[in-house]
């Protein structure tokens, strides 16, 4: 399990940062819509795109 979701879950304690992002609108309207946490998609994405790239390993 990424290390992400394990804070997410509460397995593990989180270590966050507060910063400023601007997101693009639409994609915004879905996570509100849907009720998503917004830090926690952007947390699970960006785990994602740097695994990817094999800048977190």
């Amino acid at each position: 399990m990424s290390f992400v979701m394990k804070r997410i879950l509460k397995v593990e304690r989180k270590n966050r940062e507060d910063v400023h992002v601007l997101i693009e609108r639409e994609l915004l309207d879905i996570l509100r819509a849907h009720g998503f946490n917004i830090s926690d998609v952007i947390n699970i994405a960006l785990e994602k795109y740097l695994r990817e790239r094999n800048l977190l390993h």
